[in-house]
């Protein structure tokens, strides 16, 4: 029985022109990465410049929906051998709508493509499709797909029929096939997946784990521009999610994020150590432990002004093990409105920003951004509080 779900079809080169890049693997490395990337459909047809709008607006309406929707990328030429890949589907784009914002998202290979006007004879990127969660599917699934009008041919069948198919399908998949993407889907956050369960979980323990003076120079990198300052996509990133374990992922979320503030006083007592600061375990306060989290901050510490004197800081630590630098993250009313009060009353309020944070390790990297949240990030509503 067929899926009413729409989902979408690519046929691709598996190198990229007459060179051995390739061209699958080029996009898993960005997807693997960064949480996600951009691919570029290729077209040597001057006039099209996006996908078919009343076809591809399906699978927005789908994704808005929360309904799991899924881009299939083929490769298969003659002597070649046959690949299939599933990947999550969250958004699309016309030929000139890729933001300097999300152009890291892009392979770097065909940069010069992106944008570009087009010229007769030659390959340019029509339209994007952003997708995450990459993976490899049997190519026996061909025969599952089909084409979502007439004739309702399978996948399997169109590819045998036509040695050169089109390289856009919009496909209807059978239940099996539907249910069995659903169960590798990815729902748009991926930190509470990298523990399978309550066990592996408990079994962490990175008390043990040690930061020397010397290894926090590599700890800490530079802080990343705030997305406000670049052009911006037309298209904003959602989150979205299925029905998943909320009880599991609260409690995973939970151990993340304490992972990540141990992993913060251990790097400050290094930080404090190198700078010469006496008596260092008397000057670092794990509030959110002794308190909880009502304070807008997790962690009490020092630094250094510039006439030598040790100073107050206030540190809220904000934990992903994603390792895109970018990667978004909650924050609540109350973190905010203390770092803007913090600020106005010229205390000093920070924000470290843990990413590519190995949980077996209890290590990762570490960026700080200073002063108020508003200021520094781009902050988008997720939660309201509704009465009447």
């Amino acid at each position: 029985m067929k899926n009413k779900t729409r989902h979408l079809f690519l046929v691709f080169n598996a190198t990229y022109e007459n060179t051995n890049i390739d061209t699958i693997n080029e996009h898993i490395y960005i997807d693997k990465n960064m949480g996600e990337v951009i691919w570029g459909q290729f077209t040597t047809h001057p006039n099209q410049n996006q996908f078919e709008q009343l076809k591809i607006k399906v699978l927005d309406s789908q994704v808005e929906n929360n309904i799991p929707t899924f881009v299939f990328f083929y490769s298969g030429k003659s002597g070649q051998e046959k690949e299939l890949y599933c990947a999550d589907y969250i958004a699309q784009y016309g030929r000139r709508k890729i933001g300097s914002d999300i152009m890291d998202l892009v392979p770097t290979y065909y940069h010069d493509r992106v944008n570009a006007d087009p010229v007769q004879g030659k390959y340019t990127c029509k339209s994007y499709v952003r997708v995450r969660n990459i993976r490899k599917i049997s190519i026996s699934h061909l025969d599952n797909m089909y084409q979502f009008e007439s004739p309702y041919y399978s996948v399997e069948k169109i590819i045998e029929e036509y040695p050169r198919p089109k390289p856009v399908l919009y496909i209807n998949l059978d239940e099996g096939l539907y249910n069995r993407c659903c169960e590798t889907f990815d729902s748009y956050s991926e930190d509470y997946d990298e523990l399978e369960n309550i066990e592996i979980k408990d079994k962490i323990d990175n008390y043990e784990v040690v930061i020397s003076k010397d290894e926090i120079e590599t700890i800490f990198v530079e802080e990343p521009i705030k997305r406000s300052e670049k052009k911006q996509s037309s298209i904003k990133r959602e989150f979205k999610t299925r029905k998943t374990g909320y009880i599991k992922k609260a409690q995973n979320d939970k151990k993340i994020g304490d992972e990540g503030e141990l992993f913060v006083i251990k790097v400050e007592k290094a930080r404090l150590e190198k700078l010469g600061v006496k008596d260092i375990d008397k000057k670092i306060k794990h509030i959110s432990l002794e308190r909880g989290d009502g304070d807008g901050y997790d962690i009490e510490s020092v630094d250094i002004d510039t006439s030598g004197q040790e100073v107050p800081i206030y540190i809220e630590v904000k934990t992903t093990t994603n390792k895109s630098i970018n990667y978004p993250f909650f924050i609540t009313k109350k973190e905010v409105e203390v770092s803007i009060v913090k600020e106005a009353n010229g205390e000093i309020y920070k924000l470290y920003r843990v990413y590519d944070f190995d949980l077996s390790k209890g290590k990762g990297k570490i960026y700080i951004s200073q002063g108020s949240l508003l200021d520094s990030f781009n902050c988008i509503p997720e939660v309201y509080k509704a009465s009447k």
